[in-house]
């Protein structure tokens, strides 16, 4: 009976995600210009696909690996061991960002939020995975949901 209020709480806070989403994209359409939406939706799409080839499928390595054994200690060691080289990846390519924005084109502004953004995107993908794998869906769902106000907010 215990997996199935997690689903059930998944399936819940999946639902609220969706119907704000229903709720935020006309406002956030409505709000914004059509050429800065765009370029909202490349600065996503491009980090998106950053995130594919910095993560290496280290995510799913943790995902596989999570249930291996029980103690607190090794599940650290799992996440620590598949987050490290995503992290460091991240972190090069955001101070290879930033020179370039200091050295080279420092009229760009977008492109240290870029750094810090792919960055962020690293750390969601884990902390994400390991609320769920956890099985702490609730704090999970919380999470999903504040993100997708903090992101129309944002926009």
């Amino acid at each position: 009976m215990g997996k199935q209020k997690h689903f059930f709480t998944l399936f819940l806070g999946t639902g609220m995600n969706v119907l704000l989403g229903i709720i935020t994209t006309p406002v956030v359409t409505r709000l914004v210009a059509p050429d800065v939406y765009g370029e909202l939706s490349l600065f996503t799409l491009y980090g998106n696909i950053f995130l594919i080839f910095s993560v290496l499928g280290q995510d799913q390595a943790y995902n596989r690996f999570f249930y291996g054994k029980e103690e607190e200690a090794y599940k650290s060691h799992i996440l620590r061991l598949t987050s490290k080289i995503p992290i460091l990846i991240s972190l090069v390519a955001g101070v290879c960002l930033v020179g370039y924005y200091f050295f080279i084109d420092s009229d760009n502004f977008v492109i240290p939020i870029f750094a810090v953004y792919v960055f962020a995107l690293v750390l969601d993908r884990f902390s994400g995975m390991t609320l769920r794998l956890k099985m702490k869906t609730s704090l999970y769902v919380i999470a999903m949901n504040m993100q997708k106000l903090g992101y129309t907010l944002l926009v």
